[in-house]
């Protein structure tokens, strides 16, 4: 499970790039290039290593009208799809 505390940042093989008003993913192991929408690249963009998903979460829900556990439930359930196609990789749990 993917909860608020978790830390995330991009493989090591990945590369990541914006072109207004998308996203470019590249896996340099596999020939496959992602097209994601803003909102992706704007997640993407947060995954530094560092910072929780709590703090994406935030991000959001200061921005739009949202049920929070609507927007943790969504952003989970992205990063969990990021996961499994090992585009980015667990850091951390912060605690």
């Amino acid at each position: 499970m993917i909860g608020p505390d978790v830390v995330f940042r991009l493989c090591t093989d990945v590369r990541f790039r914006r072109i207004a008003p998308e996203g470019v993913v590249v896996r340099q192991t596999d020939p496959e290039v992602l097209v994601v929408n803003d909102l992706a690249a704007r997640i993407l963009d947060k995954l530094d290593g560092a910072s929780p998903v709590s703090s994406i979460v935030d991000t959001f829900a200061s921005e739009y009208e949202v049920d929070r556990t609507v927007l943790e439930r969504d952003v989970a359930a992205f990063l969990g799809e990021l996961q499994e196609g090992r585009i980015i990789e667990r850091v951390a749990d912060e605690r």
